[in-house]
């Protein structure tokens, strides 16, 4: 699981305690470059909450075929 988060404490959280395999910080990363190098083949499922660029990028770029 990739988790996009807004600080380095939460990384930490996120990782540790809610045991994603990745985490990064989006205040601090790109997060289209971020998807794509722990996803190269694309995204199986894909959960937002903000919308907007992040909503659009991942659907229209890193989306893999009949994904949710």
């Amino acid at each position: 699981m990739i988790a996009f988060v807004g600080s380095d404490d939460k990384v930490d959280w996120w990782k540790k305690d809610l045991g994603f395999d990745h985490v990064f910080n989006y205040k601090k990363v790109n997060f289209s470059e971020a998807i794509s190098k722990v996803a190269p083949n694309g995204v199986d499922c894909f959960f937002d909450n903000v919308g907007g660029e992040w909503y659009h990028t991942i659907i229209n770029k890193h989306m893999r075929k009949y994904a949710r």
